[in-house]
């Protein structure tokens, strides 16, 4: 049997940020000689999708097969042999080929979820003659940079919103006021999000609980047989306070921790599209419908520094120097570590260490069927993101206005956002 390793120079767990240089060593340990047509190595990049859904009613009824695709990547080599060559040999022992290849500046972030994903590969081929081909197949992770201080100045701002609603258990019936806030709306993995609810229960209903949660929504886009968008809501991590009985009021402050996921990914992939929301949801029981509200938030992979980020916006071509300066990141299961911080932006807030690298929550490791055509080894593969540690520094602190008792409706008030709310469901 062939066994077959890949070994990044520099870069023991294979993460790489867009515009670095991917580079190695394959190694094979062969125990015999044996008559091979090639070796050949492949790097690709690509973003896949698909689902099936029912459509049509009775005897039309049929099911149809959505799919998206969008390559990014797709460099091929031979290591041993050539196109020309019909047969070769693959001597006994240990053989070592280096192996290099610079990533495009514009790479969307590695991504597993359920009905796709964008995956970055090292693909190694023994072809055999009259036997089967060995394929190998070596996941490696890349992050295409997402700088939360050159993101709008918005992003800075709180946000604030709120929402009411009547029960019409009488014509005396008072309503719910619900009123949230966050100090921003740009983090990253590692983050307390700190977000204060405040609520005025002045109907005689109550609620069982608040609800604060993160959720990921991923938009899949189809190519064939025809464009088509699936949406899923994925829980990505929550926080649940008390009940406010009805007549009350009660203010709370929810601190929702960012665990490892992909950084917001909107704008370089065509296939498959990542964003995150805040929401909160009053519960109620019984037949009545809870009202919620959301805050939609992008996740980056530098966080934001405490004063404004003056300095103009890179150019793709000093973009793609400063990517390519940066060190490679490594990890370790012992002490995780990451490129220097500095590289990425001029300082750090609050002087944060630098990140470590984890697998993602929730990400899939399921590989594509060889349907046959070959004897594959694929080795178990997870994106890895940067995690920040924030655990001994400040955190922001917020504050808010709920909206005076004898007022009707909070000023923001709008029934036709309140009615989608309810319809999406948190």
């Amino acid at each position: 049997m062939v066994k077959c390793v890949v070994k990044y120079d520099n870069n023991p767990n294979g993460i790489y940020y867009s515009g670095q240089s991917l580079s190695g060593i394959i190694e094979f340990e062969n125990e015999k000689t044996r008559n091979v047509r090639g070796v050949s190595l492949r790097i690709e990049g690509f973003a896949k999708c698909s689902w099936s859904e029912s459509e049509g009613t009775g005897k039309n009824r049929r099911t149809v097969r959505y799919r998206g695709r969008e390559d990014y990547i797709n460099s091929f080599s031979y290591l041993i042999g050539s196109y020309d060559v019909t047969e070769s040999v693959l001597t006994e022992g240990v053989h070592k080929f280096n192996f290099s290849c610079v990533l495009p500046q514009q790479l969307p972030t590695s991504f597993e979820s359920h009905y796709g994903y964008i995956r970055y590969q090292i693909k190694v081929e023994v072809e055999r003659p009259w036997k089967f081909d060995i394929k190998y197949c070596f996941g490696f992770t890349v992050i295409k940079i997402l700088d939360l201080n050159y993101e709008p100045p918005a992003i800075r701002s709180p946000m604030k919103t709120e929402t009411s609603k009547t029960f019409f258990l009488g014509l005396g019936s008072k309503p719910l006021f619900v009123a949230a806030e966050i100090p921003m709306s740009g983090f990253v993995s590692g983050q307390l999000i700190p977000v204060s609810v405040k609520i005025n229960n002045e109907s005689s209903t109550d609620v069982e609980a608040t609800r604060v949660s993160l959720k990921k929504i991923i938009h899949y886009n189809s190519l064939t047989p025809r464009r088509r968008t699936k949406e899923r809501i994925e829980k990505v991590a929550e926080v649940i306070h008390v009940g406010v009985p009805g007549k009350s009021k009660n203010n709370v402050t929810a601190m929702l921790k960012i665990p490892p996921v992909p950084p917001t990914n909107t704008a370089y992939c065509k296939v498959i599209q990542v964003s995150y929301e805040i929401r909160i949801k009053a519960k109620i029981g019984g037949i009545h419908r809870s009202p919620g509200l959301r805050f939609p938030i992008t996740i980056g992979t530098v966080p934001l520094q405490n004063s404004i980020y003056t300095q103009p916006r890179l150019g793709w071509n000093a973009g793609a120097a400063a990517a390519a300066a940066l060190p490679l990141p490594s990890t370790s299961n012992a002490q995780p570590s990451a490129p220097e911080f500095d590289a990425l932006q001029p300082s750090a807030p609050f002087d944060l260490p630098p990140p470590s690298y984890q697998e993602a929550i929730g990400g899939s490791t399921k590989k594509d069927s060889n349907n046959g055509e070959a004897l594959t080894e694929d080795q178990p593969f997870s994106p890895m993101y940067p995690v920040f540690n924030f655990s001994s520094q400040p955190q922001p602190q917020s504050q808010i206005n709920i909206q005076p008792s004898n007022s009707e409706l909070p000023p923001s008030y709008n029934a036709s956002q309140e009615n989608y709310q309810e319809k999406k469901g948190f």
